[in-house]
């Protein structure tokens, strides 16, 4: 949390403004924007999706707020909607709860923290954890609902330009993701086109 909070903050990054150590406990002081709620609760007061001009602007704001992340040695390590608050007036988002955070490092990771990876790790085979794939789970999941795989039998309309950042970030292949920069350069991220639906089973 210092890391992440060290100026120049990111206002996409919850930010740590004190602590408190007892013999017991370790208080955190961290801000909180009102009025907000996560991720999860915003989505379910809006029929559990989100419009694509919605969730494109919360998608850019969360990879942001992953970058900067990283970019201060941090891995978050549990990128979820019930992690991300949205500040119901300006959608401005936050991302919080480090507590699967870690150290960024160059090895590959060989174990998954948060309780959505497990059962996606056994449906792709996956050995190490990744970022960009726990991003390409939370935009399909903005836009559809659900988390994908979960209805094998079900295909989802996407806008072509999200199909494609959709379908690289869940590549089987790690080598096959995009990087960080590139997702934030993707053609749906800044320009969130509408156009033509493809279908993704």
């Amino acid at each position: 949390m210092q890391l992440v909070s060290r100026p120049p903050a990111c206002p996409a990054v919850i930010q740590l403004l004190d602590w408190v150590i007892t013999q017991s406990c370790v208080f955190l002081v961290m801000e909180r924007p009102d009025p907000c709620m996560d991720l999860f609760d915003f989505m379910w007061e809006r029929g559990q999706c989100l419009t694509e001009p919605i969730a494109g602007s919360i998608f850019r704001q969360v990879v942001q707020a992953v970058h900067h992340c990283q970019s201060r040695g941090v891995l978050h390590r549990d990128i979820k909607p019930e992690n991300i608050l949205v500040e119901t007036s300006t959608q401005q988002t936050k991302l919080i709860d480090f507590g699967c955070g870690t150290l960024l490092n160059q090895k590959e990771y060989t174990s998954f923290t948060g309780e959505r990876h497990d059962h996606l790790n056994s449906l792709i085979g996956m050995k190490s954890h990744t970022t960009v794939w726990s991003l390409g789970v939370l935009l399909f999941e903005m836009l559809c609902g659900q988390v994908p795989f979960k209805r094998k039998e079900e295909s989802f309309l996407f806008p072509p330009e999200c199909a494609s950042l959709i379908k690289k970030c869940l590549s089987r292949s790690p080598k096959e993701r995009p990087t960080l920069e590139e997702i934030l350069m993707h053609p749906w991220v800044p320009t969130l086109h509408h156009t033509l639906l493809y279908f993704i089973p």
